[in-house]
């Protein structure tokens, strides 16, 4: 049964389509610091195709699967039906669940603020700490940090940013009563829970040394300088800049990246969706995208998020695994994680496989004043 109703699978099961088409495939600046932060993202240490042009509605879709799924019954060729260019580089798992998030994110209306109102955007990250005690022993835990960011209806108006970051907590190896007694090799700083909370017109928050303007790359100007965004500091202008067709997307995520690595992709793709403020076009022609991805693929059809559920589709390094976790059934994205493969060494020493050693869980909505919370 299609999310409409019809019922295709009284002609071919789900699963069965989905085998039907796999059998059909198989000019802004890029800074070395917004690399740094998708490599970190991806899991990857410090430096260490066809063309796809799917079907722009809901109903075409749904048309095309059922009359694609009666031609294999029939035993005849459904490449003709669908086009030679579709030809996704990710399972046909990933790509099923990318094209009806896809779907579902192109019919969504994306909320606006109104007058007095404020776009929401919070970002819970987890993050691995790891050090060693005064006497050599590995202590590991996870730490939370929580970005809240206000952005006002009128985006030339005052932005708030509140970051905070917890002690750790959830240890994973050692303990808190060890790195007490033995020393902690700085991972029990009293410094990292306090609270900060930043105020800017245009989001423009100050950088590193306070200076306005850095916080958005804007080199010798001021808040709403004319700043159009890139990677990592997406604006409206920049997401509306970004290409609408799927591989042309794809091409250029790979020009800007400089690099194949399929993992850098999905990072970059992660930033953007991550920023909660991609619109529900930037989100469909992303997900489409990235069934480009080469070895794309589901690797957890139950990733727990921050206490929401979605599948995570990833990419297998040799000790870590890249993922994004959307709800296929909303088109909305839920964030991002990496888990670790094999059991650790070095810096994460003692650690099982199967941990997630860094994810990010994204909230959005739409709040009445600067500094509510979401409803």
């Amino acid at each position: 049964m299609t999310e409409e109703g019809t019922p295709v699978h009284s002609i071919m099961t789900e699963d069965q389509l989905d085998e039907s088409l796999a059998a059909l495939c198989r000019e802004l600046p890029f800074t070395d610091e917004v690399r740094a932060r998708i490599r970190a993202r991806a899991g990857l240490a410090q430096e260490e195709r066809p063309v796809v042009t799917p079907p722009r509605s809901r109903r075409r879709w749904i048309a095309v699967a059922a009359v694609a799924a009666a031609l294999a019954v029939a035993g005849l060729a459904i490449r003709p039906l669908l086009g030679d260019d579709f030809v996704p580089a990710a399972s046909a798992a990933a790509t099923r669940d990318l094209e009806r998030a896809a779907v579902v994110a192109e019919a969504a209306q994306d909320p606006a603020p109104g007058p007095g109102e404020y776009l929401y955007v919070g970002v819970q990250d987890t993050s691995l700490g790891s050090a060693t005690t005064g006497t050599g022993k590995p202590l590991s835990a996870l730490i939370d940090t929580t970005t809240q960011v206000w952005i006002p209806a009128d985006r030339q108006q005052e932005w708030m940013k509140r970051t905070r970051s917890d002690a750790p907590t959830r240890w994973l190896v050692g303990s808190e009563d060890l790195a007490k007694r033995e020393g902690d090799g700085g991972l029990l700083d009293p410094n990292v829970s306090a609270p900060s909370e930043v105020r800017a017109p245009c989001g423009d928050f100050p950088g590193w040394n306070g200076d306005v303007g850095t916080g958005a790359h804007v080199i010798g100007g001021g808040p709403c300088a004319g700043y159009s965004g890139d990677w990592g500091h997406e604006t409206p202008e920049f997401l509306a800049g970004l290409p609408t067709d799927p591989q042309q997307l794809y091409d250029r995520m790979l020009a800007d990246i400089g690099s194949h690595d399929p993992r850098e992709v999905l990072g970059l793709a992660a930033g953007v969706l991550r920023s909660g403020q991609a619109t529900s076009d930037v989100r469909t022609n992303l997900y489409r995208a990235l069934m480009l991805v080469p070895g794309l693929d589901v690797t957890d059809g139950a990733a727990n998020l921050d206490g929401r559920t979605g599948v995570g589709l990833g990419i297998a390094g040799d000790n870590l695994r890249t993922e994004i976790v959307l709800d296929p059934a909303t088109g909305r994205y839920l964030g991002d994680r990496v888990v670790l493969r094999q059991p650790g060494t070095g810096m994460w020493q003692g650690i099982p496989a199967g941990t997630v050693v860094s994810s990010s869980a994204v909230t959005t909505s739409i709040v009445r004043g600067i500094g509510s919370g979401p409803r």
